[in-house]
């Protein structure tokens, strides 16, 4: 699920803000890790709209992943 977001994320800003794949992907991952380096940023209202919503997904499902790595790792 969390690479899925990545991907939505990648595809959306890379043909709304004309950013290569690469640079979409850089973007979402960044975001979704809750990092966010201020080095790539939306400029179309849009995108900062869509950027709003992908936070709270981003951040949400990639907690969720790391928390189930952790869990995992715990019944190790």
């Amino acid at each position: 699920i969390m690479f899925f977001v990545f991907f939505v994320g990648a595809i959306f800003f890379a043909a709304n803000e004309d950013w290569t794949f690469t640079q979409a992907l850089y973007f979402s991952v960044v975001t979704c890790a809750s990092v966010g380096y201020g080095d790539i940023v939306p400029q179309k209202p849009s995108s900062i709209w869509f950027n709003v919503f992908f936070i709270l997904a981003g951040v949400s499902t990639t907690a969720l992943a790391f928390e189930k790595v952790a869990s995992f790792k715990r019944h190790l």
